[in-house]
């Protein structure tokens, strides 16, 4: 912790203030008709809400934030993510919500308007989370904090293990070292994620909203 934080009555301001951090809030909660996949109505509040309180609670800047509802497709979302993590300097924050499935091979993905549930299209119709990997290992952000509050999340973990030629301590660990890397899921690698009927957020990501916005109870404002 640097000098500035010790100092009494001092606080670093929060590290989403920086010119230099990037917010991408991803949501999949339309789905069309005969897709196999339900709607989830939360999705669409919780990426208002959520974007609202990184600006306000967390000091990011406005125009350093990016919502995407609904990407049509797997190119429209992996682009996306790949801008904004070579832009990012310090803090690359992104965040989905929506469906989570898993390929035939056991690989997590995460779902677009139009992806297509069926193991032979699985692959071209979503975003495969590695993917996602291979955005974070070529962004200059020196911390990267990724949440996915979607079904079988925890895979994620899984996908951040050994690739080839790495050593046993894996991916998550080399990220760790590079970047400062965190991953947040929502669920274990065989779990599903909640959504209540009715309700205006994820069970999951309500959870988090409503900790940006009370605090925790009995511990210091930071």
């Amino acid at each position: 912790m640097s000098d500035l934080s010790e100092r009494p009555g001092r606080l670093l301001p929060p590290a989403l203030a920086s010119p230099g951090s990037r917010a991408l809030l991803i949501g999949t909660g339309s789905r069309p008709d005969g897709s196999g996949l339900p709607s989830v109505p939360a999705v669409a509040g919780t990426l208002a809400d959520l974007g609202q309180l990184l600006v306000e609670r967390c000091g990011l800047d406005e125009q350093n934030l990016v919502v995407v509802r609904d990407p049509a497709d797997s190119m429209e979302l992996g682009l996306t993510l790949a801008d904004q993590a070579e832009q990012a300097e310090d803090v690359l924050f992104v965040y989905y919500v929506g469906h989570g499935l898993v390929s035939p091979g056991g690989g997590l993905h995460l779902a677009t308007r139009h992806t297509d549930r069926r193991a032979n299209r699985l692959s071209h119709t979503a975003l495969a989370y590695a993917g996602v990997r291979d955005c974070l290992l070529s962004s200059p952000a020196r911390s990267i904090v990724v949440v996915l509050d979607c079904c079988y999340s925890g895979r994620a973990i899984g996908t951040l293990g050994p690739a080839a030629g790495e050593g046993a301590d894996g991916e998550a660990a080399q990220l760790a070292r590079v970047h400062g890397a965190y991953v947040l899921t929502s669920t274990g690698g065989e779990e599903r994620a909640l959504a209540p009927p009715g309700q205006p957020h994820t069970a999951f990501s309500g959870e988090l909203i409503a900790l940006l916005r009370e605090g925790e109870p009995d511990t210091p404002p930071i």
